[in-house]
Order: structure tokens, then sequence, then C-alpha cells
């Protein structure tokens, strides 16, 4: 069950970095649960690193940039992965920071890789601007909500005692914060 729920949890770090939401300081106990060799969601995660994996052997053999994207992505994750070293926490948003650089890199070199199929230089600026604005609208209002939510520790445990009602860490801070 450990290693099936930290390879499960590799998989919840790449979706934050696609949809970060809902947003918690606080993965402990009870937040996520346990995983066994037998849970689909499991062997999803284990065919997608798999793919990654692959991948970042293929382009670095051709020596494609996509490979460094994927390989600093790999990299960093490795280190909160709990595979290498058992880092206290089972997971935490915080964590996935340096590894989204590798992630974002790997968008902008797909981003870049499509709109050099247009051939049309005005058609490629509108298609950008048009998935760029909303992105970046989207991306920058929630980050200023949780900028909001990390004011203090009160009302960072109030707020994540309410997304990960089932995390005992979350649950306790926020009663702490109440009493005082």
């Amino acid at each position: 069950e450990k290693y099936a729920t930290e390879v499960f949890v590799l998989l919840k770090y790449f979706l934050l970095l696609i949809i970060p939401f809902p947003l918690s300081a606080d993965y402990s106990y009870n937040t996520i649960q346990y995983r066994n060799f037998g849970s689909a969601d499991f062997w999803l995660a284990l065919a997608f690193y798999g793919a990654m994996i692959f991948f970042a052997v293929k382009f670095y053999r051709q020596k494609h940039p996509l490979a460094f994207a994927i390989l600093l992505y790999l990299a960093f994750l490795s280190m909160v992965s709990n595979f290498v070293f058992d880092i206290g926490a089972s997971m935490g948003e915080r964590l996935i920071y340096h590894s989204s650089l590798g992630f974002a890199m790997a968008v902008s070199i797909g981003a870049i890789w499509l709109l050099e199929k247009i051939n049309n230089e005005n058609f490629r600026k509108t298609i950008l601007y048009t998935l760029l604005v909303p992105v970046i609208a989207l991306f920058g209002f929630i980050t200023i909500e949780r900028n909001a939510q990390w004011k203090n520790d009160r009302t960072l445990f109030i707020h994540d005692a309410k997304v990960v009602t089932r995390s005992v860490m979350a649950n306790g801070n926020a009663g702490k914060s109440f009493i005082e």
C-alpha cells in the first residue's frame, strides 16, 4: 500500500499542475486514501510515468529539448516522491513547485510545435492570444485567491480544513486556530 500510494501521489502532483484545484497546504494522514497494487489509478499512474520516462529517453537520444523538460520535471519530482528518501509528508502542493518549471517548459515546447504548424502568421497570433489570455486570467485569479489564503496560519488552516475535510492535521490546526 505504501508504494502504490506513493506512485498514485505522483499522478496527483501532475494533475495539480494541469488543474490546480482544490489546493491544500496539508495532505497528511487520511487525506489521500491508501492504494494497493490492484487499484486502477495506481496502474494508470505507473503507465503514465513509465511513458514519460520512455519519451524522455527517446527525446534525449534525438537531442530534443523536450527531453530536458521531462528530465527536469522528473529530477525535481524524485526529491519529493518519498522514493529516494522519506520527506515526512505524503504530499504537498508546494513540493511540486520546482518540477513545475519542467512542466511549463514542456507545455511551451508543445505549444510552439503546434503553432509552427499554422502557416498564417495573423491566425497563429490570434490562436495564441485566444488561448493565453483566458489561461493567464484564470490562473492569475487562482494565484491571487490562494495568496490571500496564505495570509497567516489562521486563514490557511481554516480554509484548508474545508478543502481536505478528512485531514487530521488540517482539522487539528484549524481547531487550534479557533481556540487561539
